[in-house]
């Protein structure tokens, strides 16, 4: 079963101090398949993986020396499932 797990993530800037993120990453099983063929025809394979489904950009800041900020941008994962693998 391909789902979602809760865990703090953390980042890391040079100069700045690190912040952690309460993220979610994708875990499990999914059905992968091949078919027998025929001489010398193609064998057909289906795979999938567990994949974000469903995320969004955040914008975090950075709080760095000399009272410098840097804004970077990181994915936060809502829901997975399985996909086709590319």
């Amino acid at each position: 079963l391909c789902q979602a797990y809760r865990f703090n993530q953390s980042f890391h800037e040079k100069g700045c101090k690190s912040l952690q993120i309460e993220n979610n990453f994708c875990y499990g099983g999914c059905i992968s398949i091949t078919l027998p063929h025929v001489t010398g025809a193609t064998q057909s394979t289906k795979v999938s993986r567990c994949f974000p489904y469903r995320y969004v950009y955040k914008d975090i800041e950075f709080e760095c020396e000399n009272g410098v900020k840097k804004a970077r941008s990181i994915q936060i994962v809502e829901s997975c499932r399985c996909s086709k693998k590319l």
